[in-house]
């Protein structure tokens, strides 16, 4: 059963996002496990949200493109309502992803208020008082254990969130069941469910998942297949981070950041591991500005919007023409900058996946580990910093 963080894109016409669209697609094939991926009724309204809230956003340089073409293009907030449902409908179906309904008549409701009242997990404990929406989804996995066989040899039950509270309020109260497990996310989804197609025992994934670790990435330590592979610059030497998509942007800032080895199979006494390294990019630009307060240049606020537009949507506006000046300027009326300057700035994430193999020695040693393969999962620019 999978929460809404863990499903979360930006993107308004995708119901998961990539990397949860991948495991979903794969892992039963990979693992050799037969795999029911569901989603509670509260999920998938939160996901609608979200993706309608996205869409809605279009209609503004929507309805600013009607006008300028002089023509109505009939685009309303129930129309985009109506093909986001058909967006998450059509992707459940795609991947095979299974809705569950609370039985709300089930629902012990004195108990949910005292916890509320009471800032009991997943109720936080602060000024949102948030929690109602994770109650709800601890009560649709609580009917999905009830209804599912007990033995681990048989079934298995994961909560897939990365909510705090949501996890203590789900170990108290199902805790003390073998075959329930809650899990912060989807890497570490992937990890139990290959252990478990591998016949490897929690008590062993917890001996060799830090040795792992290590193995890929010890600080300072040049043994460990970061240094020795030379990671950062093999991933440095991918075009994507080397420059933004829009040339009249330069990066200014790199940021490495390395997540806990993901066990993907074993074959003989071969483990493959995928780690994950995101690189965190901020890239910036200036953009020639007129100064608004000199009463003698008409329109210099219109102008200055314009440039800093045509700027911002051409790539090509980073040229240089035969005035030597930047090519978008020396169209708006003969106007030429003042000296100051406006920046921009825009933030990226490259996700990469590097997949290495290693031997699993008779006393329960890593050796003779290698890098396999490197791969871009995504990159994405946004002007908000996370």
């Amino acid at each position: 059963m999978l929460d809404t963080n863990v499903l979360f894109t930006e993107d308004e016409a995708r119901l998961f996002s990539h990397g949860a669209e991948r495991l979903i697609a794969t892992a039963a094939k990979e693992t050799g496990l037969h795999i029911d991926w569901i989603l509670p009724d509260v999920v998938s309204a939160e996901r609608f949200r979200q993706m309608k809230t996205k869409a809605v956003n279009l209609l503004i340089p929507l309805a600013r493109l009607e006008k300028l073409i002089g023509h109505n293009l009939a685009l309303t907030e129930e129309i985009l309502s109506d093909r986001v449902m058909n967006v998450i409908a059509a992707d459940k179906k795609r991947l095979g992803v299974e809705d569950f309904s609370v039985d709300y008549t089930k629902v012990d409701w004195a108990k949910v208020v005292e916890a509320s009242t009471l800032r009991q997990p997943p109720f936080s404990n602060d000024k949102t008082e948030k929690g109602f929406r994770d109650a709800v989804i601890l009560e649709a996995f609580s009917q999905l254990v009830d209804a599912a066989p007990s033995s681990p040899q048989t079934c298995r039950l994961f909560l897939v969130s990365s909510d705090d509270l949501l996890e203590l309020a789900a170990n108290s109260r199902l805790g003390n069941l073998h075959n329930v497990t809650v899990v912060k996310n989807l890497d570490e989804l992937r990890t139990k469910l290959t252990a478990i197609g591998a016949h490897l025992s929690q008590g062993d994934l917890e001996r060799i998942i830090p040795e792992a670790t290590k193995v890929f990435f010890a600080k300072g330590e040049d043994g460990s297949l970061y240094y020795k592979k030379g990671i950062s610059d093999r991933l440095l030497a991918f075009p994507e981070v080397r420059s933004h998509p829009d040339q009249s942007f330069t990066i200014v800032d790199r940021k490495f950041f390395i997540d806990t080895p993901t066990f993907l199979s074993k074959q003989a006494q071969t483990l493959t591991f995928s780690s994950g390294v995101t690189i965190k990019l901020k890239a910036e630009k200036e953009v020639p500005s007129i100064d608004t307060s000199k009463s003698d240049i008409p329109y210099a606020a219109t102008i200055n919007a314009l440039a800093a537009l045509l700027s911002k949507s051409s790539p090509s506006s980073s040229s240089v023409g035969l005035s030597d000046e930047p090519a978008a300027y020396n169209a708006l009326s003969g106007y030429s900058p003042t000296g100051t300057t406006k920046k921009f700035v825009e933030y990226g994430s490259a996700d990469f996946s590097v997949v290495w193999k290693t031997t699993l020695s008779s006393t329960g040693k890593l050796i003779r580990s290698d890098v396999e393969d490197i791969v871009l999962d995504s990159i994405d620019w946004t002007d908000e910093d996370d």
